[in-house]
């Protein structure tokens, strides 16, 4: 049909699927604007139902307080605060359950709703829990671990507008936000473990320890938020931080920590009214970055309005350009574009003969010319190409066959020194010099070395050249199969192996549970002093999925990045770790053969994570070349 149209035609059929393209991606574009939109306008309202949500954890963290004194103290104080206490907790509850309640859901992200259920579901034992700690019938940690698990919901629920946008500036002031809540709660904590500890007059150890944790944990949050705030943000923290409040907190705090007798002096109701105060102060800053994340939403929005004005008036201008442009090629170029299309087309299905001949000046004179040397150099490179693969080819064929010559013949020697250097040991130990006893010894090791490095090194050259056609498989069940592979070392380790759900990929099964099997090795040999604990998941990144396999043992230094993964390349020495230093070698090529690539992040001391990907589309096998 294309064939018995008019040149003309065809030009504009040509141009037509770019135009279309640029029209496609335009509208893409302003859509997209329209729908950032939205999304900022529903995270208006997101972050506005977030203060409820702040006002409800308050007031939550507030009965947790007046519970833990009136535990305490036996039922002899905080009786009438607790019942007033309960009439504002319920209230916020109303407010929030109502705010949630009213809004739609496209507003509130799917997984807040979850969030919420969870902390509702909680909720139906409320009145229990009340009625018990009226009755002195349940103890002050059970009651705290409730209303902490109900702040913690909340907090998850705030949590959620991390996942709402993608930009930066924004994730980084609703993590500042997710901190100061943290901080916070730690003060409640605080608030109701010292509440309990001078009403009784008693102070366990473990809630010694309990304070000294949430000490740290404050610090830890502190630092966070001072990395995501603003210095607008964390100025009016400091300053709100540095108060007769939090000075007097901390040194209270700092009696309980020496376990000093004033602390149990202390009246209960000061203590309260203290940390009471010092929470009011940190709320200031609660209140401060939720208004900053409705005025960034609100900026946002604006923005992204203008950006969708100027991409329609880019797309009309646009219009109006190609239209005048089509105009020129249709009638001045129209004949030497022919003879070029139909010689490219003629070079791209395999006539690399073919050139361009026009009787024309100027650029497309040019432009003809510099297409026939480009085929010329395109002709040729192909023809090298062929002759250096197949050079290649042969050569990888030859050094298998050399790889697998060499380790079969050389195994054979090897295995005969072993067996007769054992029977000399056994005949003659102790009836010879101690130094040749040794000497057996190292012979009989180092025969035995050799014969793992040379079966590891045939091992790493058959990878590329003896692996299965890649089909979709199943990652968990290659797990699965590497872990009951790994099962004597694992138990006699009594080591943690955990993984999230794994998804289905294209690749070679045998070869998937070998680096699983490789990679849990190195894990389960470099946990050092400790309990190995390893964690296996799994990132979808579009065109491939990253796997990665985290552990908490020695670490690796960052000057041995660029050794670790080099065949025989050892850290250790063979008496510290044992082995030949070639499984990390194994796991690397095996991936570079599946299209991916293997990288590892590592702390010293804490642990080190390896990553490695996986294509999920078919992709040409990596050859080795």
């Amino acid at each position: 049909m294309i064939k018995n149209l008019n040149l003309k035609y065809k030009i504009l059929s040509i141009l037509f699927i770019p135009f279309a393209g640029m029209l496609y991606f335009s509208y893409v574009f302003i859509y997209d604007k329209i729908l950032i939109q939205r999304e900022m306008e529903n995270i208006e309202i997101y972050a506005s139902y977030s203060v409820s949500i702040s006002s409800l954890i308050h007031e939550i963290q507030k009965e947790r307080g007046f519970s833990s004194g009136f535990l305490g103290s036996n039922g002899r104080q905080f009786g009438q605060n607790l019942k007033e206490q309960r009439l504002l907790t319920d209230r916020e509850i109303r407010n929030l359950t109502k705010t949630i309640e009213s809004s739609t859901a496209s507003i509130i992200p799917e997984i807040s709703y979850f969030e919420f259920e969870k902390f509702t579901s909680s909720l139906g034992i409320l009145n229990e829990i009340r009625t018990s700690v009226d009755l002195l019938k349940i103890n002050t940690k059970t009651e705290m671990e409730y209303y902490t698990f109900l702040t913690a919901s909340l907090i998850s629920m705030i949590s959620e507008l991390l996942y709402t946008n993608s930009d930066q500036q924004f994730t980084s002031m609703i993590s500042a936000h997710i901190n100061v809540l943290k901080i916070i709660e730690n003060a409640g904590i605080e608030r109701a473990l010292l509440t309990d500890v001078f009403s009784s007059k008693t102070y366990p150890e473990d809630n010694r320890l309990r304070i000294q944790q949430l000490i740290l944990e404050e610090k830890t949050y502190s630092n966070l938020f001072r990395s995501f705030a603003t210095p607008e943000q964390y100025a009016f923290f400091s300053d709100n931080s540095t108060n007769e409040n939090s000075i007097k907190v901390n040194e209270i705090l700092k009696l309980a920590l020496q376990n000093s007798p004033k602390a149990l002096e202390i009246e209960p109701e000061y203590w309260f009214s203290l940390t009471t105060g010092k929470i009011d102060i940190l709320r200031k800053v609660d209140f401060l970055i939720s208004d900053d994340i409705m005025r960034m939403a609100s900026e946002i929005r604006n923005k992204v309005n203008i950006s969708a004005f100027i991409a329609i008036s880019v797309t009309v201008i646009i219009v109006f350009v190609s239209s005048i442009v089509t105009i020129v090629l249709v009638n001045r170029i129209v004949i030497p574009l022919n003879v070029m299309v139909s010689t490219a087309n003629s070079i791209y299905n395999g006539d690399l003969g073919k050139r361009i001949e026009i009787n024309t000046g100027g650029e497309v004179a040019l432009l003809a010319n510099t297409i026939n040397k480009m085929s010329d150099k395109l002709e040729k490179t192909i023809e090298d190409l062929r002759l250096n693969a197949q050079k290649l080819k042969i050569s990888n064929e030859e050094l298998e066959q050399y790889a697998y010559v060499t380790s079969h013949d050389l195994q054979e020697p090897l295995r005969k020194i072993c067996s007769f250097s054992q029977l000399l040991a056994n005949k003659y130990k102790g009836k010879i010099e101690e130094d040749a006893d040794q000497m057996l010894d190292y012979i009989i090791l180092g025969a035995t070395r050799m014969q793992d490095l040379i079966i590891n090194l045939l091992e790493y050259s058959r990878i590329t050249t003896r692996g299965k056609s890649f089909e979709v498989i199943s990652s968990e069940q290659s797990l699965n199969r590497a872990v009951e592979n790994l099962q004597f070392p694992i138990e006699r380790k009594s080591a943690k192996v955990t993984y999230d759900p794994l998804p289905d990929v294209l690749a070679d099964d045998v070869q998937l549970i070998q680096i699983f099997q490789n990679l849990i090795s190195n894990s389960l040999k470099f946990s050092g002093n400790k309990t190995p604990e390893i964690h296996i998941s799994c990132e979808d990144k579009g065109d491939e999925v990253v796997f990665s396999v985290a552990d908490k043992g020695i670490g690796i230094e960052e000057e041995y990045k660029e050794r670790i993964f080099v065949v025989f390349q050892r850290l250790h020495t063979q008496k510290d770790y044992p082995g030949t230093g070639i499984g990390l070698s194994i796991a690397k090529k095996i991936v570079e053969r599946h299209g991916g690539s293997v990288w590892f992040e590592s702390i010293p001391g804490e642990g080190t994570t390896f990553f490695f990907s996986l294509r999920k589309t078919a992709f040409r096998e990596y050859s080795g070349v």
